[in-house]
């Protein structure tokens, strides 16, 4: 088993309550304008004017760039409460992939990607669901108009 470690691979996922929405992995360390190439670039529009998007305190997801990014593409920003990865609906679905992706023993930067994508591939809606469900958020259900 080899000793050295390679860089590390950063990802933004993106997760309703019916499922994985949009992924992006890079090599090294977020940065802020990468968060706003990922709301500007990847991310798909709002559906639905008024649409929340939750980020956890980072400094990263604070910058007047990722407001302005968000609110370009319909969303607003609901920031959850500072140390609180226990109301973050996303944390143990990245454990469920980084466990996945332990077991695959990746080598190289290209097959840590792809265990990362076949890692979401195996989290399922019902997974997302009891996620959001056990952090105190509840499904929102699209109002039709009279």
């Amino acid at each position: 088993m080899p000793s050295k470690r390679g860089k590390n691979i950063s990802n933004i996922i993106a997760v309703t309550h019916d499922g994985v929405k949009k992924v992006w992995n890079k090599e090294g360390a977020m940065t802020a304008p990468d968060i706003v190439h990922f709301i500007r670039n990847v991310l798909p529009r709002a559906r639905r004017p008024i649409t929340p998007l939750v980020l956890d305190n980072s400094s990263l997801h604070k910058g007047k760039q990722v407001a302005d990014a968000a609110r370009d593409r319909g969303y607003i920003l609901w920031f959850l409460p500072a140390y609180s990865p226990d109301m973050a609906p996303i944390e143990p679905i990245i454990g469920m992939v980084k466990n996945y992706v332990r077991h695959q023993k990746p080598r190289s930067y290209a097959e840590a990607v792809a265990a990362v994508d076949e890692g979401l591939e195996k989290v399922t809606v019902q997974n997302i669901q009891r996620c959001y469900k056990h952090c105190g958020f509840k499904p929102m259900r699209i109002c039709k108009r009279r």
